[in-house]
């Protein structure tokens, strides 16, 4: 799965999976949960899910 938007900062890297992170404004329909249960299904198969970040994309790989 790969984002072509905005590069993800190395400051909140580590916190894009927490349940309910967000960098969006509240009240904008992003409640956070799309990569934290993206992340919980992964992990549920005994997968493992990492990040590759470029200047152009960030690529999340499973």
């Amino acid at each position: 799965m790969s984002n072509n938007g905005s590069d993800i900062p190395k400051e909140i890297i580590n916190k894009i999976f927490e349940k309910g992170y967000s960098t969006k404004t509240k009240g904008k329909g992003d409640h956070g949960y799309g990569l934290y249960i993206t992340k919980q299904l992964v992990e549920h198969n005994n997968e493992i899910i990492s990040i590759e970040r470029t200047s152009l994309k960030t690529k999340f790989l499973m």
